[in-house]
């Protein structure tokens, strides 16, 4: 579900630990943690201690604390969905799509690091017109040795395989 509902805010505070403070007779100082070991702490006061209320002041911290709660769950929310880690919100097709695109993503980055890494020991051959690596060059073989170049082109064809796997998945449903 793409919401953050009262009732969420409400288990995270009934499972907090909230401890209340009186501070120079006149204001109060509320600091919750949270199950998971988060930390808020909220404070209000008044001018005359001879009109100083704790519980009122804990009620007012308390609202500043579920304000705060509610930004901060609204963000992991949103990020979630930015993310695509909701899967229960999405249909079989579209975590297909969401995962064949996180694929593409992957692979062009593993591209990206294996021609770095060949950059090191290439010559442009312009009969080929295409660099060429020279794999006697001792730069070459100590890059490839340190990344282990042989497993990272087995890694991209394995890529490039399941990309067409997902591809051809997402055909079907297209017809």
């Amino acid at each position: 579900m793409n919401k953050v509902t009262q009732e969420q805010i409400n288990e995270l505070l009934a499972k907090a630990e909230i401890k209340t403070e009186t501070v120079f007779g006149k204001c109060t100082l509320v600091t919750v943690r949270l199950e998971n070991g988060f930390v808020f702490t909220a404070s209000s006061g008044c001018v005359d201690a001879a009109n100083y209320d704790e519980a009122l002041g804990k009620e007012i911290c308390l609202r500043k604390i579920e304000d705060e709660l509610w930004k901060m769950e609204g963000y992991a929310l949103q990020k979630a969905v930015y993310d695509g880690t909701l899967p229960a919100d999405l249909t079989p097709k579209q975590r297909v799509e969401r995962e064949l695109a996180d694929l593409r993503v992957k692979y062009e980055k593993l591209c990206a690091f294996i021609e770095s890494v060949e950059k090191t020991s290439k010559s442009y051959d312009p009969h080929r017109d295409k660099f060429v690596v020279d794999e006697n060059d001792e730069n070459f073989k100590r890059a490839a040795k340190r990344v282990n170049l042989e497993l990272l082109y087995r890694q991209r064809e394995l890529m490039r395989e399941y990309i067409s796997i997902l591809a051809n998945r997402l055909a079907l449903w297209n017809d």
